[in-house]
């Protein structure tokens, strides 16, 4: 008989702990499709897991000594070492001494690179500073001291490349692209109309004749109305533009399509789409692979062709071979866009802003619709919007009293460009030394056809002088690198600027809006606005160098407030039952979003009236929720008050201008002299939140008007 005894698992950790533990063991995470964090959740667990294991690796008690590099999701192994962000950062930190080993899933999550100078380049570094390479898998262990360890390291990586050539570019893509040739149905999504039958070898294009009718449709109706705008907003009015199949029609066609599904169908998802769609050569029956036509007539056509060609060439300017009708690019109606100050700066928690309106611009956020829950809209949606000048001008002002309080604010700025200089310099460590790998692959490559020319066949020669091109771009691309840099234009921006500079009290407001933007750049590193109140905005600029000792903090005021969100059934009933007796102060409490002109005026819409009359300090415009950004209720108040008279009193009409303008009302929560910056953190009102309120003093000599 058998006996049994007692399972004690194996311990597969059984290598050396020759590991210097002087310095810290980095962990790094890759997953190259942009996805692969949600449809292959457990590769990142496991990954998520060498933190443990680097910390056994060590036999620490804690990971206090593991620094993780993620990279995430959807960054691509063939990217060179200066474009991945992260693993650039543990190239710079090998070399300042701080990591002694390093700790990856596998080879592969290094590199899979074309010509392997990422590959020979990171060896490299790891042999100079002795940094051990661990990968998870299969426990290996790689000394790149080593020339046998440096060698094997180099199969792995090639053998990870050439399941990348092989596989997945040649014979996934390679088997794609030989059907594509043939003008076989090939995988990809199909335009709108065109529809597959027969099992997967057998698949053939077919029109689906619901749908080609819609299409047909489309091209008459851009003809008939001559404006691709005018088209846009009728498909956009419309429930769907094509219908759902029928539940035979599911079962007789493959259907492969890229369109938002509505009510009742399906609708294009922006402008773009639709111009996609009447630019399609496969409705005049033609196949297109890689943004050419390969086979003329290759399947049913759903648009006579000569209808085809006149939209196509009213909207592209281009016959089919992408070559401009009259031999050069139509003229641009409008070469400048709209401009303010901080463009490209300016931005708000979900993103960059945008300027808009030539005439009077606007800092403007869009969102797609399906972003903002109102899917079959054409058009972005505009989520945020504020003029300009309601930001710029507190912006300029501020930037004058901040040189009025620091006189020595130019050798601040030139401090600020020389430390970007030296973060530059230390970026660019893993650029020059890449650069010098690469210069050695092409004197290798060179040699070796020079010495073997006359015995390589033909395919050969081709192979290694496409190598040789490819190392020769590579090159050129690390030398744009090179010279590229933030601090290169500030400080051609700085010696333009040189007579603003000076005295930028007096000469500021006579600059162009060019010159502006350029001082902007230069002392400004970042700008975020945020909605705190309907009407309320809080505009937070980090300076640059010196100057950013403190988040420098501004509350503006916009009169006309954000959009107003539809009434509720439950805010209508309650205006219902307490509009006509209730106290005003009640009823904006309740409705703390709401003021009372937008009380005031659903009542109207209700038809409900007011039965008494009260009269109360609070504007007609003013939320609670407005007063309750600043905590100090009297100074809320006094605020508000300031601040609805003020701007109430610059919406009049400008007799010179013969327009009305708001002017900007801004509230500063610091002085600007930057030499009370310690003493006003050090005493800022620790209750009132995560930053100050403005206090009395400051609250009037802040104020912009």
């Amino acid at each position: 008989m058998r006996t049994l005894k007692k399972y004690e698992p194996l311990d597969d950790f059984d290598l050396p702990k020759a590991i210097d533990l002087s310095r810290d063991t980095a962990v790094l995470i890759r997953q190259s499709d942009h996805r692969a964090d949600e449809d292959h959740a457990f590769s990142r667990e496991g990954q998520l897991k060498l933190t443990a294991y680097a910390q056994r690796l060590r036999n620490d008690a804690t990971d206090a000594h593991v620094r993780v590099y993620d990279e995430g999701a959807g960054v691509s192994g063939q990217k060179r070492i200066d474009e991945r962000a992260e693993l650039n950062r543990l190239y710079h930190d090998i070399t300042q001494g701080l990591v002694g080993s390093l700790v990856v899933m596998h080879e592969d999550r290094l590199f899979r690179d074309k010509y392997h100078t990422n590959d020979t380049t990171f060896m490299q570094l790891l042999a100079q500073y002795d940094v051990l390479l661990f990968v998870r898998t299969d426990n290996r262990r790689y000394d790149c001291t080593k020339p046998s360890d440096r060698n094997n390291l180099l199969e792995k990586l090639i053998a990870s490349r050439n399941y990348l050539d092989d596989h997945v570019l040649g014979r996934m893509n390679g088997n794609q692209q030989a059907k594509a040739l043939q003008g076989l149905y090939d995988g990809r999504s199909l335009p709108m109309g065109l529809v597959t039958q027969g099992k997967k070898k057998q698949q053939t294009i077919s029109v689906y004749e619901p749908w080609a009718e819609v299409v047909r449709r489309m091209f008459r109706r851009y003809k008939e109305l001559g404006s691709f705008g005018a088209l846009c907003r009728e498909i956009e009015a419309m429930p769907y533009l094509f219908p759902d199949p029928s539940a035979d029609d599911f079962l007789r066609y493959t259907f492969k399509i890229r369109m938002t599904k509505v009510p009742g169908g399906f609708k294009p998802q922006g402008p773009e789409a639709i111009k996609y769609m009447l630019t399609n050569p496969a409705y005049m029956g033609a196949w297109v692979y890689n943004d050419a036509i390969v086979l003329h007539d290759n399947h049913p056509a759903i648009v006579d062709k000569e209808l085809f060609l006149e939209v196509y060439t009213s909207l592209t300017g281009r016959n089919l071979d992408g070559e401009y009708l009259n031999g050069e690019p139509p003229r641009r109606l409008r070469e400048a866009g709209a401009q303010a100050l901080l463009k490209y700066i300016l931005r708000d928690p979900k993103g960059p802003l945008y300027v808009s309106k030539l005439d009077h611009p606007e800092y403007i956020r869009q969102e797609l619709p399906a972003e903002t829950g109102r899917a079959g809209r054409i058009y972005r949606d505009i989520t945020f919007g504020i003029r300009a000048h309601l930001i710029d001008e507190p912006v300029l002002e501020r930037i004058k009293e901040i040189a009025r309080g620091d006189a020595h604010l130019r050798s601040h700025i030139q401090a600020s460009i020389t430390a970007l200089e030296d973060e530059h310099a230390n970026a660019l460590v893993s650029i020059e030394e890449h650069l010098a790998q690469v210069r050695r692959e092409q004197q290798k490559t060179i040699a070796f056809l020079h010495d073997q020319i006359l015995e390589l066949t033909p395919a050969e020669k081709a192979k290694y002088n496409a190598m040789l091109l490819g190392l020769r771009e590579r090159e050129r691309e690390l030398q744009k690198v090179q010279a590229e840099s933030l601090h290169t234009s500030l400080q051609a921006d700085m010696d333009e600027l040189a007579n603003v500079l000076a005295d930028i009290p007096a000469k500021l407001d006579s600059c162009s809006m060019a010159q502006q933007q350029k001082l902007a750049r230069l002392i400004i590193e970042s700008a975020t606005i945020e909605e705190l109140s309907v009407h309320w905005l809080k505009l937070t600029i980090v300076w640059r160098g010196p100057l950013a000792d403190r988040p420098d903090v501004c509350l503006i005021w916009r009169q006309r407030g954000r959009r107003s969100d539809p009434w509720t059934p439950e805010e209508e009933a309650y205006i219902r039952a307490d509009y006509p007796q209730a106290d005003k102060w009640t009823m904006l409490e309740a409705l703390p979003r709401r003021s009372w002109n937008m009380i005031y005026q659903r009542a109207l819409g209700l038809g409900v009236h007011r039965a008494t009359y009260t009269s109360d300090d609070i504007p007609l415009n003013v939320c609670v929720e407005d007063l309750h950004v600043i905590p100090d209720p009297d100074l809320a108040m006094e605020v508000v008050l300031e601040a609805s008279k003020r701007q109430a009193r610059s919406d009049r009409r400008d007799p010179e201008r013969g327009s009305s303008r708001t002017r900007a009302y801004a509230l500063w929560l610091y002085s600007a002299d930057t030499t009370d910056a310690a003493r006003e953190v050090a005493h800022r009102n620790m209750y009132s939140g995560s930053w100050p309120s403005p206090s009395r003093r400051d609250s009037r000599s802040g104020r912009r008007g």
